[in-house]
């Protein structure tokens, strides 16, 4: 499917292209010191045009100025902080030579200040998407860095009007293809056009096709079909979480109260947006089918001329966010309630774990890791030590040192959070009501 309309340009379709974005490869944050991931404090050698040749052995000594200033008759660039002490990089030396050998980890020169060098490294999207061809390698810079070419113009400012009858809410992006899509009238009050809001996306995030996209007002679900769009346009695999609260609107909700239902009881709860609009929407845009189960009438096309009918190929899933017992959470009695927003965090992709019955989830594909049992933290660690792929562990245990020792051990591109006391912190309300 072809993108609509270039929301960037005037006229002709974008020509240009995106540059990658290089983040220090310190750690930074308060806690992020020496102590915390040893392993992780290593030097990086630099040859004489300060281009990275190998890693040396961890820092053992005690005092932070005493780190060597040569490696092998190399130059060593130090993980050093603001306040000369010493912290530690973001990836193992493994990762950080499978980065070098590709050019996406550099060197960009001394800073005399903390009396080491800066060093710039790529997300692992970034490398995905070099790896996978969405973004292609142009050559190389002084320091060995890949030069990168991209596929979506990011130097102008995006319009603010459109002058198409299609992009209108009450158009045939908006209230009209609603009604195609669920089959009958008067389900959403002034549905967005959903080409407006692609190439709003597109104008957002044309260049990142493994963006992960939030909408907080959910609607009738216009985000998410707009990023199904735009995937299908150019191959992206975009995510997108969208939030709603199922709300009923007014004459709805008087006559509910009138026939003696309050929110929360089924009937309520039947004539919210989400069950009149938002789910059957979402559902209807990527099967082809409607909420009766027949499919879309072929003769009902995107501007483009795609089917309705047609669908997309994606991935969906509806979750109820419920109030839970902070002692059944505490005491890992309710972990179905929390794993769709541990999935969340880990990335939303791949498969949400089930209920804590094995020593871990650390399934292949899976962006985030759970140890179950922390007497298996070894073998835990062992298993998930070159899972380049993983960004976030969440590690089961009431002990504040277990849980640091283990993170320890952990490989350094991944995020540690310690449960169920993180979660706690995060999602705890009305305290004061249960004193």
């Amino acid at each position: 499917m072809a993108l609509a309309r270039d929301l960037l340009t005037d006229d002709e379709p974008n020509a240009s292209y995106a540059g990658i974005r290089w983040l220090s490869l310190m750690r930074g944050g308060n806690a992020w010191y020496r102590a915390s991931r040893p392993n992780l404090c290593y030097p990086i050698l630099l040859d004489r045009d300060d281009r990275i040749v190998g890693v040396g052995d961890p820092a053992t000594d005690d005092d932070d100025h005493l780190r060597k200033a040569k490696v092998g008759g190399q130059r060593a660039a130090w993980p050093v902080r603001a306040d000369g002490r010493l912290g530690i990089w973001r990836v193992d030396r493994n990762r950080l030579m499978y980065l070098a050998e590709h050019g996406f980890v550099h060197s960009t020169g001394r800073d005399e200040a903390r009396g080491t060098w800066t060093i710039l490294y790529l997300l692992g999207g970034t490398v995905d998407a070099i790896e996978g061809g969405a973004l292609t390698v142009t050559g190389y810079g002084e320091h060995g860095e890949v030069l990168v070419a991209g596929h979506q113009l990011r130097t102008t400012i995006p319009k603010t009007v459109w002058k198409s009858s299609s992009h209108t809410a009450g158009g045939q992006g908006g209230t009209v293809m609603l009604n195609n899509l669920l089959g009958e009238r008067n389900r959403f009050t002034f549905p967005k056009s959903v080409y407006a809001v692609q190439e709003t996306l597109a104008a957002a995030v044309g260049d990142r096709p493994d963006a992960l996209i939030l909408d907080f007002f959910g609607g009738s679900g216009t985000t998410v079909h707009a990023t199904a769009i735009l995937n299908a346009a150019d191959g992206g695999c975009r995510r997108c979480i969208l939030v709603t609260n199922n709300e009923v609107e007014l004459e709805g909700e008087a006559r509910l109260t009138a026939d003696g239902y309050r929110p929360g009881d089924p009937e309520w709860n039947a004539q919210g947006v989400f069950s009149q609009a938002t789910k059957p929407r979402i559902e209807a845009a990527i099967t082809g089918r409607r909420p009766t189960g027949e499919p879309i009438p072929p003769n009902l096309r995107y501007i483009d001329g795609r089917r309705l009918a047609d669908g997309f190929e994606e991935n969906v899933d509806f979750f109820e966010l419920q109030y839970l017992d902070r002692d059944d959470v505490d005491l890992g009695e309710a972990f179905r309630g929390i794993a769709p927003l541990l999935w969340m965090k880990g990335g939303a992709s791949g498969v949400i774990a089930d209920a804590p019955d094995v020593a871990w989830f650390a399934p292949e594909g899976s962006p985030y890791a759970i140890l179950f049992s922390a007497s298996h933290w070894r073998l835990f660690v062992e298993k998930i030590q070159h899972r380049h792929d993983l960004k976030e562990v969440f590690v089961v245990t009431d002990a504040e040192a277990t849980f640091v020792q283990v993170r320890q051990e952990l490989p350094g591109w991944v995020n540690a959070s310690m449960l169920y006391r993180d979660y706690l912190r995060s999602f705890e309300v009305n305290l004061d009501a249960q004193l």
